[in-house]
């Protein structure tokens, strides 16, 4: 009786630590430049807060900028910035395009 216990035990604790284990794979390493994390950390410490934190709030904010956006105010700022397919291809890019078209 004892060890079906025991081993239903176990097995909840297994399954917590595999859910922890999960949970912390969306943690990533970012690789930025000396200044920039000097900068950012005096920045941080300005606010009283760790450098850790200081970027997670950053990053918060912004995502939370463009969720205020709605759809229209999005895509005419991505078409200011970001113009990506607004540039009409050169003659080279159209007739190897064609050749594409006619394999």
């Amino acid at each position: 009786m004892y060890i079906w216990i025991y081993c239903i035990y176990l097995l909840e604790i297994k399954d917590r630590l595999w859910i922890l284990h999960y949970s912390r794979l969306r943690e990533t390493v970012i690789d930025i430049s000396a200044d920039t994390f000097r900068f950012l950390s005096i920045k941080a410490a300005g606010k009283g807060m760790n450098l850790k934190k200081y970027i997670e709030n950053l990053l918060q904010k912004d995502v939370e900028d463009l969720e205020a956006m709605d759809d229209n105010n999005l895509y005419s700022h991505l078409m200011q910035n970001i113009p990506d397919g607004l540039v009409p291809a050169d003659k080279n890019e159209q007739d190897e395009f064609r050749k594409w078209l006619k394999q």
